[in-house]
């Protein structure tokens, strides 16, 4: 009698666990169909944003081919240019977690951010130097019009006056990966509701503007990528 018991009280117990674990798990995804990846949120149209979300292509691709169609919530814009993934929230957190060892938002925004640094001064350190022969103006004039944020522009170029150090081995194609790698940790990051969109968007946008001060055009990134 008291085994039957027992037996009662850890199948209460359970149920009780199981109960609220998907009333959490309800409220996590109602929380994610409200942020930037939900299906009913429109792709990009303006030409930068959908640039600085294409450097995630190279990830948000595979994705789109291993899931069938038919259980696609998403455009191919939306995954292509914007936040979303073809793959479900929670297998993209467990992703996350296996992938980049971030397990919640405060290591995702840790994250984000210090890649993104790492990637802003690899660049303005090939870009120092290369040199730039007409000067910072040109290339400063080029990411404005495209779209790019001035005041970002102007921190990467003030980055670039630092005399290069030449002992210094410039990995392009290293850079490449890595841009290609945290665009799509921006991208997953904000469909998770990880991270803010307006804060991966700023860090889309430095990414961008890495981009094209150290890369010709997108067959350029293409080949340093797949080096």
């Amino acid at each position: 009698r008291v085994v039957l018991i027992l037996l009662v009280l850890v199948l209460l117990f359970g149920l009780v666990i199981w109960m609220i674990s998907t009333v959490l798990r309800r409220r996590r995804m109602e929380e994610i169909n409200r942020g930037p990846g939900n299906p009913e949120e429109p792709a990009p149209t303006q030409p930068w944003r959908r640039f600085t979300g294409a450097l995630a292509a190279p990830h948000a691709r595979p994705e789109w081919v291993r899931v069938r169609e038919n259980r696609r919530l998403h455009s191919a814009d939306q995954v292509y240019f914007g936040f979303a993934s073809v793959l479900s929230p929670f297998t993209v957190i467990n992703a996350l977690r296996a992938d980049w060892g971030v397990r919640n938002a405060d290591q995702a925004r840790k994250r984000l951010s210090q890649a993104q640094q790492v990637i802003t001064e690899h660049a303005a350190a090939v870009l120092a130097q290369r040199g730039l022969p007409e000067g910072t103006g040109e290339l400063r004039a080029k990411l404005v019009r495209a779209g790019a944020p001035g005041e970002l522009v102007d921190d990467f170029l003030t980055r670039t006056d630092v005399a290069p150090d030449t002992q210094v081995i410039i990995d392009t194609d290293g850079l490449a990966f890595d841009i290609a790698r945290v665009a799509n940790l921006a991208r997953w990051s904000g469909y998770v509701r990880y991270v803010e969109p307006d804060q991966c968007t700023e860090h889309l946008d430095a990414l961008g503007i890495a981009a094209v001060a150290v890369f010709r055009s997108w067959d350029d990134f293409a080949d340093a990528l797949l080096a």
